[in-house]
Order: C-alpha cells, then sequence, then structure tokens
C-alpha cells in the first residue's frame, strides 16, 4: 500500500516535470521534505530452456539514489545475476544477454547505464515498442540515452573521455 501511494506522488511529479523528485522543494502531497526515488524495482536474472528472462520481483520502499530521484522510480529498473549464473559456465552467456542492447518492459524501451555491486541499472528512454506516448503519463519528458549521459556527466566537460556516441 505504501509503495502504491509513493509511486502515485512520483507519477505526479514526473507529469509536473518540475524535477521535484529531486527533493528541496517541501510537502509534496501529503510528505513533508519529500523527494523521489525511494522505490527499488528489481528484476532477476533467470535461465530459461534457450536463453535469459528477467523476473520481477516486488517493488519495495528502500534507499534513494540520484537517478531514480531525477527520473522517478519507475523508470530504474535494478536488475540482479544470481551468483549460479555469472560465475559458472554461463556466465559469459550472461554477459552477452545482459550486454546485447535495449530491453522492454510493457512497451517501454529500457537500456543498460551502469553495473554496480553485482547489479546492472537500466533507464527507461523516450522509445517505445508497440505503445504510444501518453503526455498524460509524462512519457513526453522521457529522455534519450545521450541527454541522459549529458544531464549526468557531460561529455563535453570531460574531453579526456572517450564517448560511446563518437567513434575513437
Amino acid at each position: 500500500m505504501a509503495e502504491r501511494l509513493e509511486y502515485d506522488r512520483e507519477q505526479l511529479a514526473i507529469v509536473e516535470n518540475q524535477g521535484r523528485g529531486l527533493g528541496t522543494m517541501g510537502e509534496w502531497k501529503g510528505k513533508d521534505n519529500w523527494y523521489g526515488g525511494k522505490i527499488q524495482q528489481v528484476a532477476r536474472v533467470v535461465k530459461t530452456a534457450k536463453s535469459f528472462k528477467f523476473e520481477l520481483e516486488k517493488p519495495e520502499i528502500r534507499r534513494s539514489h540520484r537517478f531514480a530521484r531525477f527520473l522517478g522510480s519507475r523508470r530504474i529498473l535494478q536488475v540482479r545475476v544470481p551468483d549460479n549464473l555469472m560465475y559458472d559456465k554461463v556466465g559469459a552467456e550472461v554477459r552477452e544477454f545482459l550486454t546485447s542492447g535495449k530491453f522492454v518492459l510493457c512497451g517501454r524501451v529500457y537500456v543498460p547505464f551502469h553495473a554496480k555491486e553485482g547489479s546492472l541499472y537500466l533507464f527507461e528512454t523516450n522509445e517505445n515498442i508497440d505503445r504510444q506516448a501518453d503526455p498524460a503519463e509524462g512519457d513526453c519528458h522521457r529522455l534519450t540515452l545521450y541527454e541522459f549521459v549529458q544531464w549526468h556527466n557531460p561529455l563535453g566537460l570531460n574531453s579526456k573521455q572517450v564517448s560511446i556516441f563518437s567513434p575513437v
């Protein structure tokens, strides 16, 4: 129940598009000093007969981080890989699966952007598969991968950094 109320607050902040999820804007929908990004959306990698798939776990209110506060919790997916898949003979296959490109969840396209402590983090881009963007859901405020990188770590300010968007 608490997760649902928090999702509703975050969704209203996403649609408002004023950066409220980052905090410092005071009260929001019944919460003093509210900030977003507190809901952990976790998927676990599971081996299937031919490949791998994600199984979504129940969302939980846990820690917040800058990316989820900026984008909204529902736009960040944490993917965990069980040790038995990462370190045995199928480890290379799992890594190939996780780095093979984009992932689709309910018609929304997610791309990997960060790995830390045995988890891979995906964020929801502005792309859709078999669905139409819905401004009422805040879809018009979604970012491309390039825009997300520019927000987090502008390539122009890191002249010695290799860009994934241009040839080396």
